[in-house]
């Protein structure tokens, strides 16, 4: 059986681990066994792979809420190269399922340019779900390893910079969104990184 890449919160785990309890005490099996059964059940390989996926989801939360996590375009992200491997992109898929509802939740509250209104006020969600979908399946994710931190917004782009010709599309900097086309007002040395066509 192939490993399936699946985000899971730590409320799910425990709603796991007490419907096996309950398998435990209704059939009698052993609750290793009644933890691979519920596993396998929502879609898992067995109960290792589910603590896997917690893990994970647990390391890209916590670089969401307090790290430095930049997101390429796909095609960008081809000429990022960290000598110093600062960055890991292994979480991409795990970063993309987290990211999908913040996605979303940006569009609806993004302002369509030509019709200068709410999106969320004129797309419904499903047409707002496929965009944001869309959009988080072009980019590749790159999570910053070190505990230390860059001190300020302006370091973290200067970091990423150092990797990249291209400037990061997005920027999760301790627990904050930048968006690429409004950091030029916020970090002059972000403006003299970024070409606009």
């Amino acid at each position: 059986m192939s490993k399936v890449t699946i985000v899971i919160e730590q409320k799910s785990v425990s709603i796991l681990r007490k419907k096996a309890k309950i398998i435990t005490r209704e059939t009698g099996i052993q609750l290793h066994a009644a933890l691979d059964q519920v596993a396998v059940d929502a879609g898992f390989n067995h109960w290792h792979h589910v603590v896997e996926s917690e893990e994970i989801a647990i390391l890209c939360e916590s670089a969401l809420n307090s790290g430095l996590i930049i997101a390429l375009d796909i095609k960008d992200a081809l000429e990022f190269f960290d000598e110093k491997g600062r960055f890991s992109n292994e979480h991409d898929n795990q970063l993309q399922a987290l990211l999908l509802n913040r996605f979303i939740q940006e569009w609806k509250d993004s302002t369509d340019e030509e019709e200068e209104t709410i999106r969320g006020a004129f797309m419904d969600d499903e047409r707002i779900k496929e965009l944001a979908m869309d959009k988080l399946s072009n980019l590749s994710f790159m999570l910053y390893k070190p505990k230390k931190l860059p001190s300020t917004i302006d370091d973290a782009i200067e970091i990423t910079s150092e990797c990249c010709f291209f400037p990061a599309m997005y920027i999760w900097f301790k627990g904050q969104f930048y968006n690429s086309h409004k950091l030029d007002e916020l970090s002059p040395s972000y403006s003299e990184n970024v070409v606009y066509l």
